[in-house]
């Protein structure tokens, strides 16, 4: 029998001795009863039946010996509950695994933002100007890019302070004139935004 289902001699023996102290694990125990069951053409369940009518030990609450599926769902949810409960994470692995899994995460999302960054044109605001405005010939210019970032207005360098953002005073002689925003990145990337206005 041993060499037909590859079920361990020693187990056999122990079954027909009723030596149940020399007995593996008890999902083991199942694997070796479903091979001894089928070889023999006897059901699982009658099979199983009687090694709980044999073996008490081996019917409890926690492991259900009928079907592999069971036992699995079964340790299943008690892993699930283990994990929420806070005995769990006060353990030295649980905490580093934890500490391991923020620090991954974290890390994840910080390259994610700085690759997506890369890819954009730095951000250009302009505070106080819209197209189609009227304003006087001496006009403050406000607004706000990348602190990294060059910035020029009517291709005039302007200076930036540590948050990006800028104050230019525009000296333009009456009538229509056009104002030319641009932010450069330090990849060459721009931002341009530029307003047709009315100087009076």
């Amino acid at each position: 029998m041993a060499e037909k289902t590859k079920v361990p001699s020693t187990f056999i023996e122990a079954l027909e001795k009723e030596k149940f102290n020399d007995l593996p694990a008890k999902a083991l125990v199942h694997s070796y009863v479903n091979l001894l069951a089928h070889a023999l053409h006897i059901p699982l369940e009658t099979a199983i039946a009687m090694l709980r009518r044999d073996l008490p030990a081996y019917a409890d609450n926690d492991q259900d010996l009928v079907g592999l599926g069971k036992i699995t769902n079964r340790r299943s949810r008690l892993s699930i509950k283990k994990i929420f409960s806070p005995a769990f994470w006060l353990r030295p692995t649980s905490l580093a695994l934890l500490v391991i899994t923020i620090a991954l995460v974290s890390a994840a999302v910080f390259l994610s933002s700085q690759w997506h960054r890369l890819g954009k044109p730095p951000t250009l605001v302009i505070n106080n100007l819209t197209n189609a405005a009227v304003i006087t010939s001496e006009y403050t210019l406000t607004g706000q890019t990348d602190p990294q970032a060059t910035l020029t207005i009517n291709t005039e360098a302007v200076s930036l302070d540590t948050q990006g953002r800028f104050v230019h005073q525009l000296s333009l002689p009456p009538g229509e004139r056009t104002i030319v925003v641009e932010a450069t990145d330090l990849h060459g990337r721009q931002s341009e935004q530029v307003f047709f206005v009315t100087v009076e």
